[in-house]
């Protein structure tokens, strides 16, 4: 058990020190997944992430700790003594407009989103971590990358949809 949460450290500190603004899909998902195991011993358990990735999008990029960011708000806003925290990401193609995307979406059963922090983010006004993704998504996808804040329908917890044009190929 020690072995090995020392070497999911290891490997999650490497990621983090990634200095590339972006990276494959599939690297980003290593890296939350190094960060889900160790968050599993943490919390006993009480974690579960599913995490569903569409044939083919594996070396499309992505900003680097785009999907970690929202995966780990997921946990810290969820409330340790809360139950089990269950979270959902999949990555998908997708059109709007005409136009080809890459869409992720994160949803969690923590706590919905309130209306003070939507307006709050949609404002662009505190809230450091989603400021500078916001902020890097404009200045990468010239302002057509589109992020939406919302809550799920049926039960409570909190969604982030985020879709990146297809079209733009950055390092």
């Amino acid at each position: 058990e020690e072995e090995k949460a020392v070497l999911l450290l290891g490997h999650y500190t490497r990621n983090s020190l990634c200095t590339e603004v972006t990276v494959d899909i599939e690297k980003e998902l290593e890296h939350v997944n190094y960060w889900y195991e160790l968050q599993k011993l943490r919390l006993e358990g009480r974690i579960k992430i599913n995490i569903s990735l569409e044939d083919g999008l594996e070396k499309n990029k992505i900003p680097s700790m785009l999907i970690y960011t929202f995966v780990e708000n997921s946990v810290k806003h969820h409330g340790v003594d809360t139950g089990q925290i269950k979270i959902e990401v999949s990555i998908q193609r997708i059109t709007l407009e005409k136009k080809k995307y890459i869409e992720v979406c994160i949803e969690d059963n923590g706590e919905d989103f309130d209306k003070k922090t939507i307006e709050l983010i949609e404002r662009k006004e505190v809230i450091i971590g989603i400021y500078n993704i916001i902020q890097r998504l404009d200045i990468l996808y010239e302002n057509r990358a589109q992020i939406k804040f919302t809550n799920k329908t049926e039960q409570t917890g909190a969604v982030v949809i985020i879709d990146i044009p297809c079209d733009v190929e950055k390092r």
